[in-house]
């Protein structure tokens, strides 16, 4: 099983994603978009999105792969 950990800064820009789509498309759409964020991360370990190891350089261990106009790690 995969930790998935969401760490401060990334919740205050999946709440940031959230807003923008509120405000452009509605909750609905809102709500979808941040769901389908979450699903691909839930798919990593499955290998159901092409995913790549964070380079050395950062400092972190984990992965990471776009999702939508996103950057996911």
């Amino acid at each position: 099983m995969v930790k998935v950990f969401v760490l401060d800064a990334a919740g205050y820009r999946l709440d940031a994603i959230y807003r923008y789509s509120l405000d452009r498309s509605g909750q609905a759409q809102a709500e979808a978009y941040v769901k389908g964020l979450f699903e691909a991360i839930d798919q990593i370990e499955s290998r159901g999105v092409v995913s790549r190891p964070i380079p050395a350089e950062f400092g972190l261990q984990g992965y990471y792969f776009r999702s939508g106009k996103h950057f996911v790690y």
